[in-house]
């Protein structure tokens, strides 16, 4: 009886293991920041909600907490086409001021993000690449912009 379960035991872990190993190699992850990462900027255990890629560029999607405690954090990344142009159109997703942010990238400005609450959004340049990286869902102005500025961070230094 005893070689009988550790011959089944046997069966099953050969045939489970190499199977959840497969499975954890087809998540889809992020390029640009990993879900630890953002999981540490958004201060709850994240997810990749949403990742997908095409010709015109790539984007993230970082869930964190639920209802009333969701937190975001979404990245884009794509060549840049025209540098003024593109700056232009990222500025028009910004609700008032655009300001510099030093020792970022090339080029990087922080925002408010339109029609988003508790949120704010980082976006710039390194070398022909354009970035976005937007987070939302945590109230404290101070907490977010400290925590926007690592995420940032850790996209614009993943582009070198």
């Amino acid at each position: 009886m005893m070689r009988l379960l550790v011959a089944a035991f046997g069966f099953l872990v050969g045939v489970l293991l190499p199977t959840a190993a497969h499975a954890q190699q087809a998540m889809p992850s992020c390029p640009y920041i990993n879900t630890e990462t953002t999981s540490g900027a958004l201060g709850l255990p994240a997810t990749l909600a949403l990742r997908e890629q095409s010709e015109a560029g790539d984007l993230c999607n970082f869930t964190a907490g639920r209802g009333k405690a969701e937190r975001r954090l979404y990245v884009v990344v794509r060549p840049m086409q025209e540098l003024e142009a593109d700056y232009k159109k990222a500025r028009s997703h910004c609700a008032g001021e655009v300001t510099p942010v030093n020792a970022l990238g090339n080029d990087a400005w922080s925002c408010t993000p339109r029609g988003v609450s508790a949120a704010g959004a980082i976006f710039g340049r390194v070398r022909d690449t354009f970035f976005w990286v937007q987070m939302s869902g945590i109230a404290e102005s101070a907490v977010l912009s400290d925590k926007l500025s690592l995420a940032a961070e850790q996209v614009a230094n993943n582009l070198y």
